[in-house]
């Protein structure tokens, strides 16, 4: 009989819900996992296919898919943006080289083309048809209904009757020494104005070149003195896929005033000076927003 067995382990939970929607309707069993740890577990029902982000945090997704493989012997699916990477090929062909037997889809490949893969790798072919269009992500436009697969969770509740904290604490939490040069914009070399593709995307690099143990320093426009460490990146990322620490990392770092701001492009260059002097320059003159007056606080402190 064959095994139809599916696990999926992805920290996306509404990337995770999409894909696992689309393979329950053919026919296929499908567990989900958020962590590398939780798919390690999973895996004790011995999955036949392990779809699965190379990119999670703690335990990388390369990592648990190796553990699995060696413990399930499973095929394993590396669902992500990086699939065309040069270096993410590099090393897949090692993993292959090494006997496991993977293969890596990028996100934005149609359903269809999911749905043909694991009726190849693991066979079963239900009379049930997967939708055509693309799989979606957290990044991508979605329907204003909720997915039967992802109820409402407790949190999204407003809590009533308990005491509520002073509307300055979170504030007060971040107000240290470190605040701007642990800045989360600063760490990860994102802006403000970061789409949630942007920040994707910058995050699986950093989670690249933990896996091939490289040291991950992204260009941002005030390089860091010293080099933060994974721990410091990950609570970087963590604060700012969270929008109400986003918007007190936001508040303490610089804003854009337009679509081209030359003052950027200046500390792009490594030009401190000349930003310094076009902020000045706007601050005494046309400055209806304070814009300019912000980033000269940001960038003299």
């Amino acid at each position: 009989m064959t095994n139809r067995e599916i696990l999926i382990a992805n920290h996306d939970r509404r990337a995770a819900n999409d894909v696992a929607s689309s393979l329950r309707r053919s026919g296929y069993n499908v567990s989900l996992a958020y962590t590398s740890d939780e798919a390690i577990q999973a895996a004790k029902r011995e999955p036949a296919l392990l779809i699965i982000d190379p990119i999670m945090p703690g335990l990388s997704g390369l990592e648990a898919a190796s553990h699995i493989f060696t413990a399930t012997g499973c095929k394993v699916l590396f669902l992500t943006d990086l699939a065309g990477d040069v270096d993410f090929q590099d090393l897949l062909s090692g993993l292959v080289r090494d006997g496991i037997d993977c293969a890596a889809f990028t996100t934005k490949r149609p359903s269809a083309d999911l749905l043909a893969y694991v009726q190849a790798a693991i066979g079963f072919e239900d009379t049930a048809t997967a939708p055509e269009n693309e799989f979606t992500t957290s990044s991508s436009p979605r329907s204003t209904e909720r997915s039967s697969d992802n109820p409402p969770r407790a949190n999204e509740v407003e809590p009533t009757g308990h005491a509520q904290a002073s509307p300055y604490a979170p504030l007060i939490a971040v107000a240290n020494s470190k605040l701007y040069q642990f800045n989360a914009f600063r760490l990860t070399g994102l802006q403000v104005t970061a789409t949630t593709r942007e920040i994707k995307r910058a995050y699986q690099e950093f989670g690249m070149s933990k896996s091939l143990r490289r040291a991950w320093k992204p260009k941002c426009l005030i390089p860091t003195v010293v080099d933060p460490s994974d721990d410091d990146l990950e609570s970087a990322f963590s604060h700012i896929k969270d929008p109400a620490q986003r918007l007190l990392q936001d508040f303490f770092w610089f804003w854009a005033d337009g679509v081209a701001d030359s003052a950027f492009a200046s500390l792009e260059a490594n030009d401190s000076n000349l930003a310094l002097a076009e902020w000045r320059r706007r601050a005494d003159g046309d400055d209806p927003r304070g814009v300019a007056a912000h980033n000269l606080a940001v960038l003299i402190t």
